[in-house]
This record gives structure tokens, sequence and C-alpha cells, in this order.
């Protein structure tokens, strides 16, 4: 299934409720990564970015509600990423969509929840996956432009961000955080971050 399709994504919602009767769970696990400045980054990949991991889930959630409403029940599971909560360099993009992907959540949490529908928000830490192997050919292909065109070097050998980012951190096998309604919600701002990540002290 192609998620930036409208016609897929409305065969698949059909097909399941022809052979089930029924939508109880819409799980949102599509994703795409993009890295580079912003300067260097086209916008036609930062576009096509939203497309995969903002749009289309909220499509497919447009798509299943009216079935889970009737029923009066219903979980919604959108995966971002650690990236919906910090940001570092090189993937304003790519942390631009988880970040805008949990406020979606966040917002579409409250609207639903008269209906007995939760939103659950899963957050994978960095895990060994092949996600991010076209990572050094795609920095590769944007051209020098200024003070940035240092960045995406490090990425061309084995991949290693800035020293002292959290992107340096080992890898772990499934590193997750999950967060519903039922279990915590963000009541106030996100905490400021430094360009590493890391809280900033109050």
């Amino acid at each position: 299934m192609d998620v930036t399709k409208e016609e897929d994504l409305q065969r698949a919602v059909r097909t399941i409720l022809d052979e089930h009767g029924r939508i109880d769970v819409l799980v949102n696990n599509a994703g795409a990564v993009v890295h580079g400045a912003v300067e260097d980054t086209p916008l036609a990949m930062a576009r096509e970015e939203f497309e995969i991991n903002v749009f289309a889930p909220a499509r497919l959630v447009q798509l299943v509600l009216p079935h889970m409403r009737r029923q009066r029940s219903g979980t919604i599971v959108n995966v971002s990423s650690v990236g919906g909560e910090i940001a570092l360099p090189l993937g304003a993009w790519y942390y631009a969509s988880k970040h805008a992907l949990e406020a979606f959540s966040d917002t579409l949490r409250m609207e639903t929840a008269q209906f007995g529908i939760d939103v659950v928000v899963i957050q994978p830490g960095i895990i060994r996956t092949d996600f991010e192997a076209e990572t050094p050919a795609n920095c590769g292909k944007f051209p020098d432009m200024g003070p940035t065109a240092k960045w995406p070097r490090p990425w061309h050998a084995p991949p290693r961000p800035p020293p002292g980012t959290r992107a340096t951190m080992p890898p772990t096998r499934a590193s997750s955080r999950r967060r519903s309604g039922r279990r915590s919600r963000r009541t106030g701002p996100r905490p400021a971050t430094s360009s590493a990540g890391r809280p900033k002290p109050s």
C-alpha cells in the first residue's frame, strides 16, 4: 500500500470493513526520514516527508473515525519517535514531522475521548534497522552551501553524529515510550532544548 495515494488508503479501509465488519485498532507505522541541513534540503523532499509522516496518518484517521465513533470504541496508535521531543542538526524536516504528528495526536485524543476512542503515541528510540540506510547517499546529493557544508560529511563513513549529542548513544534493540490519555498527558509547553537535544537549565 502506498500511503500517499488516496485510492490505496480507501481500498485498505474498505477491505477490512468488508472482511471483518469493524475496525478496532489503527496503527500508523509508515515513516520516512530525510537528512540534510535546512539550507540544503530541497523543499520537495521536505513536503514528501510530511506527506508520509503526517498527512498519510491523518487521512487514515479521517477514514476510520466514523466507524469507530459508531462503535463507541477504538484505539489509534501513531508511531512517532524520540525525535518528536528533541531536535538535532541535519534532521529539521524529520523532527518537524514527528513534532507535528505528536501535536496532531494530542489534539485528536481530546476530540475523540468522548466517543470512547483512545489515541496512543509510541516514541521508539535508536534501534538497529535499515530505516536510515540511504542517509549517507542522500546527504551526498546535496551541494556544499556555506557553513553547513561540513555537517553531512560524517554520514559518509560509518554514521557519526556530532559529539555530545544524544544520537551518539549506542543503539538499543527496543527503546520506546507509550503515551496515551490514560497514562500521561502533556499539559504544558514542551521543554526548551539545546542544540544537542538536552533540556536547557531553567
